[in-house]
């Protein structure tokens, strides 16, 4: 048995050798760093198939009543200007926020909002923000030109020494300057790595000269400073030349800079996107952030530091058109019926009020974690992301049903909102690239593990056979886990202490099916991705499809978790609504459960192994040929059913008792 286990442990240490390199190639195509491994994060103890406690309970609140009121009072204000100020309908058919409108958000100080006081802004953390991003989502231009220029500040705040801060951060606070975050150049604007702007160092060595051109800059047309990543020659330590990317401050009124055309988008289109060339333009020795050649991590700071909020604005989104959607189903007949008496009316606005509680309570577990340990959160805060913009535009586009033929009416703001919905597929990284990044950083993690692993693995020859896994306490007194398989589609977990822990410990006894509900799913992850490990080994990295279906199942865990946390908080504390919360966050785990279960049988071998290679090969054949190669159905060369062919099956069957 010893000398089977030696031998697991050296097969599998070439599988850690293929996530780290599988790892890099996607870090290099989505410009983001490896997650940092010093705490084990919710997605990397799932991995592992452990439930991270630490990470769920108890769910974040401010720290005093106080703090609350006064979100509330700023979010309230924020709410209301927006109601009777901004006229999405003008500015997204100009392509253009009015310039009082503009002037009346800088006063409000939401151009300050994460600037520390000490520079002139209102200093909020993440949790904070995150509670006004949702009044934000009231219009996606004015939100995509905050976010943005949040960037800008954070990457100063990142990476800036003080003299850079106090000369910057005041202007940005006040909105006196806006920010732009300068990082892509690839005409898509997804492989942010092909960076071609080049900076070289000028004889006095005082300035630097700025050539090249980023595309899809928002704010590009009315920004004051810009963020600017470029290639710079360096020397390593061998004294061979290779190019780094070096952050630079670069503001409007340097020679050389100039704005291109505004980009006609289809979605948030007042938020001035353009292209901005850079012309030999002098940058000062000052305005570099942080080294040179380290801006690449400063600009992975900023994005990873920044997606939770894709969550905030999504469920401010979704929770904006409930109103309006009941509303409408109950003034609107069909057939002599309200729409409200539908039930698949009711269904999908069932649908979008459990999507949008689902989002918010994940998105605001993110943003405290993102304040408690900011390199840490990484995998999660991309979870957030990809999980809140699939789900904000397929639900808006539910919404749309609901009000039929109006929904597509520019009179009406829905079909507004699903195009400004749109945009965040791609904001920060396109969600295909993202769930590769979540699965392989994952994994990565886990596969630390594996030399441990194997030596407790016995039988683990098949698929079909019994799997036993031991995970031991410290003292090695304890048995954590006993997972197994059965034969065809089926799988058994066994009982674990952790679900006791989570039911016994942390849930309200009303919540305690939902959490078994939850490790069940962990169990069934955890051991379908053994199996997964074990057939594939090396190839599994490589295996694009099942890393998405790895990817989409862990999210949806993540989510279901931070509902149940959510929740549990307020049926302990017996909020306003908690009993409705607890039927919304049963109806939602019970649901993704159904999900889960579905999706991890797409991947089970029996499964995978005739359904995947045939969509492999349906791919390789449209790819290679890139048209539509079926005979139309019209097209026929005989009348069929006069072909001999054709009658003698029919007599067939028709000779068939």
């Amino acid at each position: 048995m010893a000398l089977q286990a030696r031998r697991l442990s050296r097969a599998v240490v070439p599988i850690y050798h293929a996530w780290t390199k599988r790892l890099e190639l996607t870090t290099k195509l989505l410009s983001i760093n490896a997650c940092s491994i010093r705490n084990a994060s919710f997605a990397q103890d799932l991995s592992l198939g452990k439930l991270n406690l630490d990470w769920l309970f108890p769910y974040p609140t401010l720290e005093s009543r106080e703090d609350l009121d006064e979100i509330n009072i700023l979010s309230q204000s924020v709410g209301k200007f927006f109601d009777e100020r901004v006229d999405s309908k003008k500015f997204d058919l100009e392509a253009k926020i009015d310039d009082d409108v503009m002037k009346e958000i800088k006063e409000m100080g939401l151009c300050g909002l994460q600037v520390p006081v000490e520079y002139g802004g209102l200093g909020l953390n993440n949790l904070q923000y995150a509670h006004i991003v949702q009044e934000l989502a009231k219009d996606g231009s004015i939100y995509m030109i905050l976010a943005h220029h949040l960037m800008a500040v954070k990457a100063i705040l990142f990476g800036g020494n003080e003299e850079q801060k106090e000369r910057l951060l005041s202007e940005l606070a006040s909105g006196d300057s806006i920010g732009g975050f300068c990082f892509s150049e690839s005409p898509d604007g997804l492989d942010a790595q092909q960076i071609e702007t080049f900076a070289h160092l000028n004889e006095g060595g005082t300035e630097w000269i700025l050539n090249g051109e980023k595309t899809l800059v928002t704010n590009g047309n009315s920004g004051g400073v810009f963020i600017v990543f470029a290639k710079t020659r360096l020397y390593d330590v061998k004294d061979k030349q290779v190019d780094k990317i070096t952050a630079f401050v670069v503001e409007r009124n340097f020679d050389g800079v100039s704005a291109g055309e505004m980009n006609d988008q289809i979605g948030v289109r007042a938020s001035e996107t353009c292209s901005l060339l850079f012309d030999n333009t002098p940058v000062p020795v000052a305005n570099i952030l942080g080294e040179v050649g380290k801006g690449y991590k400063i600009a992975m700071d900023v994005m990873n530091s920044t997606r939770f909020a894709s969550g905030c604005y999504a469920s401010g989104l979704l929770r904006n058109l409930i109103r309006p959607a009941c509303e409408h189903a109950h003034e609107r007949q069909q057939f002599g019926t309200k729409l409200a008496e539908f039930g698949l009316i009711q269904k999908k606005i069932t649908e979008i009020t459990c999507e949008a509680y689902a989002m918010e309570s994940v998105a605001f577990i993110v943003a405290h974690q993102t304040d408690l340990h900011p390199h840490d959160c990484y995998i999660e805060a991309a979870m957030v992301k990809i999980y809140s913009s699939e789900t904000a535009w397929k639900y808006t586009s539910e919404c749309l049903q609901v009000f039929g033929g109006l929904g597509y009416m520019k009179d009406y703001p829905y079909e507004r909102m699903l195009r400004d919905s749109s945009y965040g597929l791609v904001f920060q990284g396109p969600n295909h690239l993202l769930k590769l990044y979540v699965a392989l950083s994952s994994l990565k993690f886990a596969s630390k593990e594996l030399e441990v692993l194997a030596a407790n693995m016995f039988n683990f020859s098949s698929p079909e056979r019994k799997l036993r896994v031991k995970y031991h306490d410290a003292d090695g007194s304890h048995l954590e886990r006993l997972p197994w398989i059965r034969d065809g589609l089926h799988h058994t977990p066994a009982t674990q202490r952790t679900a006791d822990d989570l039911s016994l410990n942390f849930l309200h006894p009303q919540l305690h099916g939902c959490g078994k509900i939850v490790e069940h799913c962990v169990d069934v992850f955890f051991t379908r991705l053994l199996v997964l490990m074990k057939l594939h080994g090396k190839t599994l990295p490589t295996d694009e499809l099942m890393l998405e279906t790895l990817a989409d199942v862990s999210t949806q865990i993540f989510v279901m978790a931070a509902v149940l946390t959510r929740c549990n908080k307020s049926l302990l504390f017996r909020l306003p609504n908690c009993e409705n919360e607890l039927n919304i966050a049963s109806l939602f785990i019970n649901k993704t459960f159904r999900d889960v279960e579905h999706r991890l049988q797409e991947i089970h071998v029996d499964f995978a192994e005739g359904f995947i290679p045939e969509q492999r090969e349906v791919s390789r054949k449209t790819m290679k040929d890139q048209e539509y190669l079926f005979t139309h159905p019209l097209e026929v060369l005989h009348r069929y059913f006069d072909h001999p062919k054709y009658l003698e099956s029919m007599d067939k069957i028709k000779a068939l008792p």
